[in-house]
């Protein structure tokens, strides 16, 4: 891992099937980042730890949903969360596949601290990541997963058929 720039660099690319956007994970489902570039035997990954990286995000136990953003430090935050919804430390933080560009129901981390005041408009959490970064030795590139369109196809209408006028 880089520490400024807060990305990996793995060896497996373009000839292996690897295309910008696909989530890596660790051995299990814990969210480590997305391919941000690809090359014909490499491939660069956006860490979820960077400050330019934002995931969509829900707790487990309450369902209330956020965004998960990478720090200048290195951790996490998970922002946008409803003054009304319950959240403790020691909640368990998903992603909730809102956007379509990552799959549902992997791990992003665990709720350390509950940021709350009462004049905002917002909650926010700090959230330990599941896994230390800097003791990254396998990771997965999940290939199968697709993300949705930015941009959906316009249907087709079909003609309609009018009856034709009958002359006397």
């Amino acid at each position: 891992p880089n520490p400024y720039l807060r990305y990996i660099t793995i060896n497996v690319g373009a000839q292996q099937g690897v295309q910008v956007g696909m989530p890596v994970v660790s051995g299990g489902a814990g969210l480590i980042g997305r391919v941000s570039e690809v090359a014909p035997r490499t491939a660069k990954v956006q860490l979820i730890t960077d400050r330019e990286s934002a995931v969509a995000a829900l707790l487990q136990s309450s369902r209330a949903t956020g965004l998960v953003v990478g720090q200048p430090d290195g951790t996490l935050r998970m922002e946008y969360l409803l003054q009304d919804a319950v959240v403790t430390e020691g909640d368990i933080v998903l992603t909730s596949g809102l956007g379509g560009m990552l799959p549902k129901g992997l791990v992003i981390g665990q709720v350390a601290q509950v940021e709350q005041m009462d004049y905002a408009l917002f909650q926010a959490a700090v959230v330990r990541p599941v896994l230390d970064f800097s003791r990254l030795e396998q990771v997965l590139v999940i290939t199968t997963f697709e993300p949705l369109p930015l941009e959906e196809e316009p249907a087709m209408e079909e003609p309609v058929e009018t009856p034709a006028a009958e002359s006397p």
